[in-house]
């Protein structure tokens, strides 16, 4: 609450706005209003760089370093929001808020911590991609008569498309392909990718395919290990 016309027992002023005894400069300037780790700990891909935010493997942003930082720190201010620069290693924060919940006495303090990056892990699709593990597998195969124009531009289409998809999706990044006698094989860490491929590919040209799965094993957690297989005739 603020008052007028007392004497502040910290700069002697008086007939200033007051808070808790003391003018409103002079408590501010005695109360930090929160607390910030000395160091920021975030959990880093040692492969790709994928930072781990809520056990989600996402891309690196300065929006989410923002999100991890106001995750840590405890406040005692209302509506409160913060401002971070990075200079190496060094976190500089700012912290704004009010002392008030209906907004009045606005206050902003400076702090500095340090950003710490742990790089012992691989993400999952890290893990998936060297260890060749897949869910999905798309088959490109030839008629008995193929018309071969349309068939190497379904190809380049299933890779311009995952070049894409690699950029905007992480998931998509588990991805490979073998060029065989036969046709072309593609394989996707993730069902999810590979059938949203699967579907762009057969609508833009008209096509049909044959699913086929395999039981390959049980996962750690009880599920089944299943491998779809795709094949579409060109």
């Amino acid at each position: 609450m603020i008052f007028m016309g007392k004497f502040c027992p910290g700069c002697g002023r008086e007939n200033v706005d007051f808070y808790k005894g003391f003018c409103v400069d002079c408590y501010t300037e005695m109360h930090k209003f929160a607390e910030i780790p000395k160091t920021i700990r975030i959990v880093k891909c040692r492969k790709c760089g994928l930072w781990n935010y809520r056990n989600e493997w996402v891309e690196e942003s300065f929006h989410l370093l923002e999100k991890i930082v106001k995750g840590k720190i405890k406040t005692e201010l209302y509506n409160f929001g913060i401002g971070i620069d990075v200079k190496d290693d060094v976190l500089l924060i700012s912290i704004h808020g009010t002392l008030e919940r209906q907004g009045t006495i606005p206050v902003e303090k400076s702090f500095e911590s340090k950003i710490e990056y742990l790089e012992k892990k691989l993400c999952e699709n890290c893990v998936n991609l060297s260890g060749k593990h897949h869910e999905l597998i798309i088959q490109v195969r030839k008629k008995e008569k193929p018309d071969k124009e349309k068939y190497n531009t379904v190809v380049s289409f299933i890779k311009k498309n995952m070049h894409h998809l690699m950029f905007d999706y992480p998931k998509a990044r588990v991805f490979w392909w073998k060029e065989l006698k036969e046709g072309d094989d593609f394989y996707f860490g993730t069902r999810e990718v590979g059938e949203h491929l699967l579907k762009l590919v057969t609508n833009k040209f008209g096509l049909k395919s044959e699913m086929s799965t395999k039981l390959k094993g049980i996962t750690e957690s009880g599920k089944k290990d299943v491998e779809f297989t795709y094949c579409v005739r060109v």
